[in-house]
This record gives structure tokens, sequence and C-alpha cells, in this order.
């Protein structure tokens, strides 16, 4: 996934590099590392909003919203989640919607 990171900064792909940012912030996220899957989250966000991908801009907030409620920060999670939500309606995705809606219901 680096390497990957590391020849989009420098060449054209077909792989859009927030979507490595985001993986490795799975996975950081999944190690129980929420400091740096937050930092990656927010590396995949700025690339996001830039190229304007609402979709996964959506998807980054609802990641970052996660870390934050991991970390407890109940406020930080609602005000991210919401800003999830806004993303992905505005994004015309109504299943990305659902998706969002359902899972943070669920938490």
């Amino acid at each position: 996934m680096r390497n990957i990171i590391k020849k989009a900064k420098t060449k054209q792909t077909c792989f859009h590099i927030a979507n490595a940012y985001n993986l490795l912030g799975v996975i950081f996220l999944e190690k129980g590392d929420s400091v740096r899957a937050k930092g990656l989250f927010n590396q995949a966000l700025s690339t996001e909003l830039y190229n304007e991908r609402w979709c996964g801009a959506a998807i980054d907030y609802a990641n970052i919203a996660l870390t934050e409620l991991r970390n407890g920060k109940k406020d930080e999670y609602i005000k991210n989640q919401k800003i999830a939500l806004e993303y992905a309606k505005e994004s015309g995705d109504e299943e990305l919607t659902k998706i969002l809606e359902q899972r943070f219901s669920s938490l």
C-alpha cells in the first residue's frame, strides 16, 4: 500500500490515492491504532475533497467518526457522522446514504 502511495505521488495511476490512505487507515484502526488511522483517514479526505469525490469524502468522514467513537469523543463522533451523511446525500448515492444510516444507527 505504501508503494502505491509513493508511486501515485509522482505518476498518474488508475488507482486513486485516497483509496490507499483509506485502506491503510482501516488496517491501523483494526490494529487498535486509532490516532494513526485518523491521520490516514484525514489524508484520504483531503484528497477526496480536492478531487470532488463526495462519496469518498462521506466514507472518510464516517471512518473518522468511528475513530472518534472508539476514542470516547462522542461530540466529535456526532459531528463527523452528520457530515458523512450530508456528503452521502449530496453525492446522490442513495445506497451509500442508506448503508451509513444503518451503520450509524447500530452503533
